[in-house]
């Protein structure tokens, strides 16, 4: 039995197909081009871009050079970085810079609809309420403290990290943010959550071999709200405890102040 094998002609491509690719090509050249000028197009590295908030608390890039609305003093700002490298280095700078507090002002009708939106009730303050806020700080990423620094800028009246030499699970860890370091300077130093903010680092020690897990947590966390107190922390203050990586949105935290 003999099989038969019948070469077909070779077809020229279709105009539908034709046009695909040269559409394709169109936007691979135009990403690149956008790519390549991207940095000239959003100006010299050394200036980035100031960050704010609008009142429905979604973050706003309002500008790639502070000259252009009139900051002053970011050029001479002295930034922190520890050993933050590439992308969180940019970001500590952005979180560092100087910059305007616009949602500080209480304007009622806006406050009124802020609440709405998260279910509470309006009180007719004329002030904010003090935030204090806590957490625990180890080996946490740049990435993460300058994402919260960033939406909570300006927010807190005192921010409080607490630091121990030994894991949950007693484990020995180096301090990382001991007073002078690099990486003290940032959180404490730098400006980083705001002009006013104040932000101390406080350690935990304790040898105890029964401490450990949640219990050693709790122990970390309660030496945060004996610090707010030496700090005057009074009954229509906000206490805030989170994670360094956690945060609610800035919406959410203005409307807790009013």
């Amino acid at each position: 039995m003999t099989t038969t094998y019948t070469k077909r002609p070779t077809s020229k491509l279709s105009r539908c197909a034709s046009f695909r690719i040269i559409l394709a090509s169109i936007i691979f050249i135009l990403t690149s081009v956008n790519i390549f000028f991207a940095p000239k197009l959003l100006g010299p590295a050394e200036y980035p871009s100031n960050f704010l908030h609008d009142f429905k608390g979604r973050s706003l890039i309002y500008s790639y050079n502070d000259n252009t609305i009139g900051i002053s003093g970011s050029r001479n700002h002295t930034f922190f970085y520890a050993d933050a490298t590439n992308s969180s280095r940019l970001l500590l700078q952005i979180a560092q810079t100087p910059r305007p507090i616009p949602d500080d002002v209480i304007n009622i009708t806006m406050e009124q609809q802020r609440c709405r939106r998260h279910g509470l009730q309006y009180g007719n303050r004329t002030t904010r309420r003090r935030i204090f806020w806590g957490s625990l700080l180890a080996d946490d990423s740049w990435h993460a403290i300058g994402s919260v620094a960033l939406e909570t800028y300006g927010i807190f009246d005192l921010a409080v990290f607490v630091e121990s030499n030994l894991t949950q699970s007693l484990y020995h860890r180096d301090i990382r943010f001991f007073p002078g370091s690099e990486a003290w300077d940032v959180v404490t130093k730098s400006g980083i959550f705001g002009p006013t903010t104040k932000v101390i680092v406080d350690y935990y020690y304790s040898k105890d071999p029964n401490l450990r897990d949640l219990g050693r947590e709790h122990g970390q966390r309660a030496l945060i709200i004996d610090r707010w107190k030496q700090e005057g922390m009074t009954k229509d203050d906000i206490g805030y405890i989170s994670d360094a990586d956690e945060t609610f949105t800035r919406d959410f935290l203005r409307a807790m102040q009013v």
